[in-house]
């Protein structure tokens, strides 16, 4: 998790730098082809909350095993009707 304490670091001085409250911002992680426990693991390090994805059958596979995790989902991208 020393990638996202980076990020979040970054995040925090980029805010302090032009003036902005960092409560404000909110990480999003892209989280396509990413594991599902990798995934956990980041939610479960309590610095984000929001995950995203472009494919609807990406995040099904991934349900099960985040469901117990406060999280929310977004999609990225546009999203193809045919797979809806």
């Amino acid at each position: 998790m020393n990638n996202l304490q980076h990020i979040v670091q970054r995040i925090e001085n980029a805010c302090i730098v032009c003036h902005r409250d960092p409560v404000t911002v909110r990480l999003l992680l892209v989280t396509k082809t990413v594991t599902a426990r990798r995934i956990r693991e980041a939610l479960l390090a309590g610095k984000t909350i929001l995950i995203a994805e472009n494919k609807v059958q990406e995040l099904k596979e991934k349900y099960e095993a985040l469901k117990e995790v406060p999280h929310e989902n977004h999609f990225i991208g546009h999203l193809q009707t045919n797979k809806i």
